[in-house]
């Protein structure tokens, strides 16, 4: 997996968006879904136009962000348990990013673990 990789689990569902780096650390991969924009959390919303899956207002669920280790992440692409999508841009995966770093819904060692990489600031 790379960083901005998107994909489902299943065929229905939530999009999960990787948001750290998995090549800097492949044992600890900060995942985060998106979800209709229904005020739980405004820290980063898209719109449509910023990736193909968003149809309507969508939030981040900073508050379901897990992590994963990459390696379970590849099991689950050969094994078609996940199904990846196209990932989001550069610009979008920045404002998740920052989206990250502003809420007050990440689990602490989410946030900490995109601070350790050098991709948010504390």
């Amino acid at each position: 997996m790379e960083a901005g990789n998107t994909f489902k689990y299943g065929q229905h569902g939530h999009l999960w968006v990787v948001v750290s780096n998995p090549t800097a650390s492949p044992a600890r991969v900060l995942i985060v879904n998106m979800t209709t924009d229904r005020g739980i959390d405004r820290s980063c919303i898209l719109n449509v136009g910023d990736h193909p899956f968003v149809e309507h207002p969508t939030c981040m669920r900073y508050d379901m962000a897990r992590i994963e280790t990459n390696q379970d992440l590849e099991r689950h692409v050969a094994s078609d348990t996940i199904q990846l999508h196209q990932p989001v841009s550069a610009d979008i995966l920045e404002r998740i990013r920052l989206g990250a770093a502003t809420t007050d819904h990440i689990p602490l060692k989410c946030k900490q673990l995109l601070i350790d990489q050098g991709l948010i600031e504390p």
